[in-house]
C-alpha cells in the first residue's frame, strides 16, 4: 500500500519520542529514538517499521535524547541521557560502537 499523500500515525515506541531524523540519501527512510531506549527505522513510503533496536538494557541509560543519520546514510547515531553515544548500522541494526561518558564541548568565540 502506497501512503505517500496521506497522513499516517506510527505507534512503535512505548515511551515518548525524543528525536526523529530523515536519511540524507533515501527520502523515505527515517528513524526515531524514544524514552523506551529504542531506535526505530521506518519506511515513510510504505508506513512500515523496518527495524527496532534496543540501545542498552540499563534502565537509567535507556532514554534516547537524539538520533541522526551519518552523511552517507549507512549509520544512525543515538545519544542517551547518561551521555552514551551508540552507532547503529542501518541495514543490519547491529550496534557497531558505543561510547560512554561523552561530554559536550562548547566553543565560544570572543571576537
Amino acid at each position: 500500500m502506497d501512503v505517500e499523500n496521506s497522513l499516517q500515525q506510527l505507534y512503535f515506541h512505548s515511551g515518548s519520542v525524543r528525536g526523529v531524523a530523515f536519511s540524507p540519501v533515501d527520502r523515505y527512510l527515517f528513524c526515531s529514538g524514544a524514552y523506551d531506549g529504542k531506535v526505530n527505522i521506518y519506511s515513510a513510503k510504505k508506513c512500515h517499521l523496518l527495524g527496532s533496536y534496543q540501545i542498552t538494557t540499563l534502565s537509567l541509560a535507556r532514554n534516547i535524547n537524539a538520533v541522526r543519520f551519518t552523511s552517507d546514510g549507512q549509520k544512525v547515531l543515538a545519544t542517551t541521557t547518561v551521555r552514551r553515544l551508540a552507532v547503529l548500522d542501518v541495514e543490519t541494526g547491529e550496534q557497531i560502537f558505543a561510547y560512554d561518558n561523552c561530554k559536550m564541548l562548547l566553543l565560544v568565540r570572543t571576537d
